[in-house]
């Protein structure tokens, strides 16, 4: 069979369906919808396989990765050697029983980071995704806005006072909130799914002005020039539309973090903008963004109480407080105490929880709980759990940044540089964003992590199908 994503429109349909599955779990780890996605990944990676498709590794950023997953292989390997000579009852055995299953997660989240980079590198199939990963995010955000508007909740109440994120008519049937739909979410995690379709609708709105301006020049004397400008527009304004009422329901959910890390990767993709395409319509254009948002947010998002909640850091930073700051760094301390005990193999994936309170500090046993469980950075946490890997880790994300930014500047193409932007700029979000709360820690947020950064890489590929 050709190796092409052109040639597969049904794995494109299946490959979105998944991505479509991740939006829908809104960051939550609920078994039944983890167990379902980690099944329909599994689906897709045996279709995958099927099709007789290569993965393509021809990629500096694919050096660290190889070495990660083979200290993963290693580490496996060394647990599995070592359990047969620890006792049971040893606290040294939880560890390595958790070593033994820590690659089994980073291989599947890698397996999907090669998948996107070896399918998404037709014109065809990136089109597709950056638009489905937009209709997905304002999906979520039309759900979000009439309860946030109402009442201030996350979610529409039902019989006997219990809240669901969707409108009740989505659950329809027990299986629907098993296993497709979350009911529950936290305002930390829902804004950075729903920033996975807010920019690549901006994305496509700064594509649609950015062909509307050269049909101005190419096409002054076709017949159909009207026609032309008039579809050009419309797409321009419907990703204007989804892009502006995701963003507002971004700012409803009223979270400090990602609203900070929010405005930082906008700002971002407006300059980034502005410094690839420096001309005058451009920055008319640009400036009309901020000052149409900032009023739609304004009044939609309100701007104003989103600001003030921004301000509130201040006092979290407190050490006197105890409160989110102060427990985030009992973990950031518990994480560095952990990695000098086990500075090679580390507490394994998900191990930090199990090994925590013997690290905490003196008097502040009880205190801090949340940092029994996580330290509220992915960077930390991976040093903790994965010693001496966390810096293949590393790499692979220095790397990432590295070609993405210069594939952005290098390339001479709109439609890979804005398409590569929507997909760059929400993972600059989530990697942000990670440095201050556990969302990487989270299946379906971290898989759209790595399918994202796939699809990125692969619009920059220099073998890019772009007719």
């Amino acid at each position: 069979m050709k190796n092409s994503s052109r040639s597969n429109p049904l794995f494109l349909f299946f490959f979105l369906g998944f991505i479509a599955l991740l939006f829908l779990s809104l960051g939550a780890d609920f078994p039944g919808h983890f167990k379902a996605r980690i099944l329909y990944g599994t689906f897709l990676l045996i279709f995958f396989l099927f099709l007789r498709w290569k993965i393509e590794c021809r990629n500096f950023i694919f050096i660290p990765l190889a070495a990660f997953l083979i200290f993963q292989i290693v580490r496996f390997l060394g647990a599995i050697y070592s359990l047969y000579f620890i006792p049971t009852e040893n606290a040294a055995a939880v560890l390595f029983a958790i070593q033994a299953r820590s690659p089994l997660r980073w291989i599947f989240y890698f397996a999907f980071f090669l998948l996107a980079y070896s399918f998404f590198k037709q014109r065809e199939s990136v089109s597709a995704l950056v638009k489905g990963m937009s209709w997905f995010g304002f999906f979520l955000a039309l759900n979000a806005i009439p309860p946030l508007l109402h009442n201030g909740s996350f979610g529409y109440l039902i019989e006997g006072n219990e809240l669901r994120f969707f409108h009740p008519v989505f659950y329809f049937h027990p299986w629907a909130s098993h296993y497709v739909l979350a009911v529950l979410t936290h305002s930390n995690f829902l804004g950075d799914i729903m920033a996975f379709g807010f920019f690549p609708a901006l994305g496509l709105a700064f594509y649609s002005f950015r062909s509307l301006e050269s049909k101005d020049r190419e096409d002054a004397e076709s017949a159909d020039r009207k026609d032309r400008k008039r579809a050009i527009f419309s797409s321009l304004l419907l990703y204007m539309i989804l892009g502006f009422v995701i963003g507002a329901a971004v700012f409803l959910l009223f979270s400090r973090g990602t609203i900070a890390f929010f405005f930082i990767s906008s700002f971002f993709f407006l300059a980034a903008c502005l410094l690839k395409f420096p001309s005058r319509p451009q920055l008319i254009f640009t400036l009309s963004v901020l000052m149409i948002g900032g009023a739609f947010f304004f009044w939609g998002g309100n701007l104003e109480k989103a600001w003030k909640e921004v301000q509130t850091l201040q006092k979290e930073a407190d050490p006197k407080t105890r409160r989110s700051f102060a427990t985030n760094v009992e973990g950031w301390n518990r994480a560095l105490r952990i990695y000098k005990a086990y500075p090679v193999f580390g507490a394994g994936t998900g191990g930090y929880g199990a090994v925590a309170k013997r690290f905490a500090a003196p008097g502040l046993e009880k205190s801090d709980p949340l940092a029994d469980f996580q330290t509220m950075c992915h960077y930390i946490q991976v040093l903790a759990e994965e010693g001496a890997g966390a810096f293949f880790y590393y790499s692979f994300i220095l790397v990432y940044l590295w070609q993405m930014t210069k594939g952005l500047f290098t390339t001479r193409s709109r439609f890979k540089f804005l398409t590569g932007l929507s997909l760059f700029a929400p993972v600059l979000l989530i990697l942000g964003h990670a440095s201050i709360n556990d969302l990487m820690e989270r299946f379906s947020t971290s898989m759209l992590v790595y399918i994202t950064m796939g699809a990125g890489l692969a619009v920059l590929r220099k073998d890019f199908g772009h007719p």
